[in-house]
């Protein structure tokens, strides 16, 4: 039953990513609805195509395939994490990290980080598709 327990606390925790996500995507004149499809969150601006944001508590390898899912969508693909807590603490895979961007703009999937304590929200990287020099 912890599994579950654990799960449940995640879900929760992931819930917490949306609102900065949607008040910023609204305040950019978009209209936004979660769970579209099984999409986190989806956002739709007139004739625009839409945006898709995913919401994830760490930067993963399950993120990144979910994204790559989605771009069969939208080319406007996000992948959105909280922002660290402790700026000293960066990880093998903290979406700050050079490579982890330059993962994102190879792959077109653009990158938000989401501070929970402030409800900010950053664009690390725009989704835009991949071009070799």
């Amino acid at each position: 039953m912890l599994g579950v327990k654990q799960r449940d606390t995640n879900a929760c925790v992931e819930a917490a990513l949306y609102p900065p996500v949607k008040a910023f995507l609204e305040l950019q004149g978009y209209e936004v609805k979660s769970e579209v499809r099984g999409c986190d969150l989806v956002a739709r601006r007139g004739d625009e195509p839409p945006v898709i944001v995913e919401l994830k508590l760490r930067f993963n390898l399950p993120l990144i395939l979910q994204g790559i899912d989605r771009l069969a969508l939208t080319e406007r693909v996000y992948l959105a994490v909280p922002r660290a807590q402790a700026p000293g603490r960066r990880g093998a895979l903290a979406p700050e990290r050079p490579e982890i961007r330059k993962l994102c703009r190879r792959l077109g999937l653009g990158l938000m980080l989401v501070g929970l304590s402030r409800k900010t929200v950053e664009i690390l990287e725009e989704p835009v598709p991949y071009r070799p020099r």
